[in-house]
């Protein structure tokens, strides 16, 4: 990363001075973080399975020496900025990320599809975050950060579950009857598990992660001993605006119950993280 404390260059002094402007620093950096593949993944080529009640190796996926972990790099820009001698603080950025080696066909495009009808994808078009800091003084400071999510779509099977194995008689149940032929043959789970566009909703959101206030007591109030005190408040998961009727981030991925895909996409039994509240004393002696 490089930083350019733009703010220390006398010809930006001639333009602005300190007492408008206090400080400007340019910020880059960049950074690759590495998601390795399942261990010995590309030398192992047998399968282990169950033949007449003793275990036994059967082919399995081909070995591949070219199987790499998969690499993200992210690159990111941004600007801080600060005015009327630093009562005011204001900070900007922007990042991407681009990732290397993940598995896809050579077009990059689904093989096969199997489904009847397109219900939607897992994965969001876009996802990021966003944050801002104020100072008020030399001694108050307000922060908060959020992220966001558009363009993916998550099945609910706790909607599905609720109207499968509801209460008989109520207008959300479904009756035997209807479940008595062939695939289902009865059985309720038979069609629960399977995803359908009724239960298929959008899960977009912007979450507000964490709001913090920070203020440094004066040095008249602090107690003896004592050569700095700070207090800060926070407040996690204060809010969530959500298109679903879930929280969109409580994903339940299972690669075996769900035909092989781990994307996620799935929405059941699950929990949204708490919301606490934190108040922290800090002393300098």
């Amino acid at each position: 990363g490089l930083v350019w404390a733009l703010g220390n260059e006398d010809w930006l002094r001639k333009i602005i001075t300190e007492k408008y402007l206090s400080d400007v620093r340019v910020r880059a950096a960049y950074g690759v973080a590495g998601q390795f593949p399942q261990p010995f993944a590309n030398d192992r080529t047998v399968t282990i399975n169950s033949f007449n009640g003793q275990q036994a190796a059967t082919f399995g996926q081909p070995g591949n020496r070219n199987l790499k972990p998969e690499r993200t790099g992210t690159t990111e820009v941004g600007v801080d900025l600060s005015f009327l001698q630093e009562r005011i603080t204001m900070g900007l950025g922007w990042y991407f990320l681009r990732g290397a080696n993940a598995i896809f066909d050579a077009t990059g495009k689904i093989t096969e599809i199997k489904q009847l009808a397109y219900l939607g994808k897992p994965m969001p078009d876009e996802f990021g975050s966003f944050g801002a800091q104020l100072g008020i003084g030399s001694r108050f400071t307000l922060s908060m950060s959020a992220d966001y999510q558009f363009g993916g779509q998550t099945q609910s099977f706790d909607r599905a579950f609720r109207y499968l194995y509801g209460v008989a008689g109520t207008d959300g149940y479904v009756p035997a009857a209807a479940l008595a032929q062939a695939p289902y043959n009865g059985s309720r789970a038979a069609i629960w598990q399977q995803v359908m566009n009724l239960w298929v909703e959008k899960s977009d959101y912007v979450s507000v992660r964490t709001i913090t206030a920070d203020y440094r007591v004066p040095s008249k109030f602090l107690p003896s001993l004592a050569k700095d005190m700070r207090m800060s408040f926070s407040v996690t998961n204060p809010y969530r605006w959500a298109a679903s009727s879930f929280d969109p981030e409580t994903d339940l991925s299972s690669a075996l119950t769900q035909g092989g895909a781990a994307v996620g996409g799935y929405n059941y039994a699950t929990e949204s993280s708490p919301r606490s509240f934190i108040l922290t004393l800090r002393f300098g002696f």
